[in-house]
This record gives structure tokens, sequence and C-alpha cells, in this order.
């Protein structure tokens, strides 16, 4: 069950009534009122206890919406949202999440220039490329993430490529 259901409560109170409604794994999300920012330290700590005391486990992480996109039209954008992705699979392998959704395409609302003639054509050739296209094409690029241990703590990994189809 994702917490997006019970947005109007604090974090502790949506695991609260997700577990006591007999779900066992949820959906969190990188987003106000819940995880907003990145906790860590002692945050991370309570968070993991409060997943622990209420038997609900992060079954998936949901990367920040809104201008959180892999494709993001702007160099600069796309730069400052891999690190923001960095820092939620880092919080996903945390908590022992089992995946990350991530959005590849912006909506339109959160681009500086929605006006731009250029951008209903990127977005609509980022978003309808197929599988067989982007893998004949660029063989390279995109956002390779995995998941292991280094000395006995979980770990995310991810490179993003810069060089091929950026945008």
């Amino acid at each position: 069950y994702s917490v997006v259901g019970v947005r109007e409560r604090s974090l502790d109170e949506a695991l609260e009534c997700i577990g006591v409604a007999g779900y066992t794994h949820v959906e969190l999300c990188g987003m106000d009122p819940h995880l907003g920012e990145v906790p860590t330290g002692t945050a991370l700590q309570q968070l993991k206890q409060k997943l622990d005391s209420t038997g609900v486990s992060a079954g998936t992480l949901h990367a920040p919406l809104e201008r959180n996109v892999l494709g993001a039209p702007e160099e600069t954008w796309r730069a400052t949202q891999v690190g923001v992705n960095v820092d939620y699979m880092r919080l996903s392998a945390e908590v022992g999440a089992n995946g990350m959704s991530i959005h590849p395409v912006p909506n339109p609302r959160f681009v500086d220039d929605p006006d731009d003639p250029g951008l209903p054509n990127a977005m609509r050739t980022a978003a309808r490329r197929s599988l067989d296209d982007l893998i004949k094409n660029t063989p390279a690029d995109g956002l390779v993430c995995g998941f292991g241990e280094v000395n006995t703590h979980r770990t995310a990994i991810c490179c993003y490529d810069y060089t091929v189809l950026a945008g």
C-alpha cells in the first residue's frame, strides 16, 4: 500500500494505519509530508524502527515527483536530479526496499520554458522510443543502478551516462 493513500497523516501515522490495516509492504514516497527530504542519522534510524514496529516493510520507494526526472530537458536540471535520485537510492537500500520508481521524462508544467516549440517533440521522442530502438541506437544511455552489500551494509550504486541522448 502506498503512503500516498494516507498523505494527510504524518509518516509515522501513515505507517501505523497501513500496518493496522494488515498490509505488510509499503511504497514509501519521496515527497512531503513524508519523505520530502532523505532522512539521515537519527531520523533514518527512527524510520527503520517505525517500519519494524508496525510490521511493515519497504516494498518500494518512489523518488520525489514533479521536477525529479531522469530525462530533464536541461543539463543543469538533469545533473541536479541525478544527485537527488542517488540520495533516494541510498535510502531505498537503507530501508531494504526491493525496488525504486523514478519518472523518465518531465511533466510539461515543471519545465522552465513550457512554450519552447521544441519541448513537445523532445518529450514525445523520449517517451515513445521503443526498447528495441533505444537498445540499437543508445546502448550506453541511461541510469544504471544496482543494490548490493559492502562491509555488511546494504548499498545502492548508480551511474548516469551523460553522453548519449542526454535530454
